[in-house]
């Protein structure tokens, strides 16, 4: 899943049985690192405050993509993630937070007309609970061309 928004940022179609590839299964011990330390960085940084964790999970929200992509060591892959995302977060904040607020109006209207439907019948419930699982899933995939975006904007800055 991490590699998804690496696919789109090339331009690459996603073809399911990319997990079974031999380098995945190599940097497995690297990525389980990285979730570990990223983690824990931002769990510490819930200690003081909300804020600060929302910081650091948007200063290490590329540190995956460096991992897989640039083949960096965990550590590393946290410091580029860090070094690439230094006076971005505001605009990646912004971005997120107007698809956030979008899809919660969208997804709001479909609750009411599931809850509308329920009166009109069951059929009418689950057409639009498949209506309902179908906006999820557009959404899950506009927030991967986000972040593959902002890694095909960020991934070479400052040298990287």
């Amino acid at each position: 899943m991490m590699t998804l928004p690496l696919l789109y940022a090339r331009g690459e179609a996603f073809n399911p049985l990319i997990i079974f590839e031999s380098r995945y299964r190599r940097g497995m011990g690297n990525i389980l690192l990285l979730e570990f330390f990223r983690n824990a960085v931002i769990a510490l940084s819930a200690i003081f405050m909300f804020f600060p964790s929302i910081v650091m999970a948007f200063t290490y929200m590329l540190s995956p993509l460096f991992l897989i992509d640039k083949e960096q060591d965990p550590i590393s892959a946290m410091q580029s993630s860090s070094r690439a995302t230094y006076g971005s977060k505001w605009t990646i904040l912004g971005i997120l937070l107007v698809l956030m607020f979008t899809f919660s109006i969208i997804e709001g209207i479909l609750i009411g007309l599931m809850l509308l439907s329920a009166q009109a019948g069951a059929g009418l419930v689950i057409i639009v609970g498949i209506i309902n699982f179908l906006a999820s899933l557009a959404m899950c995939s506009v927030f991967i061309g986000i972040l593959g975006s902002i890694w095909n904007q960020l991934k070479d800055k400052n040298n990287y």
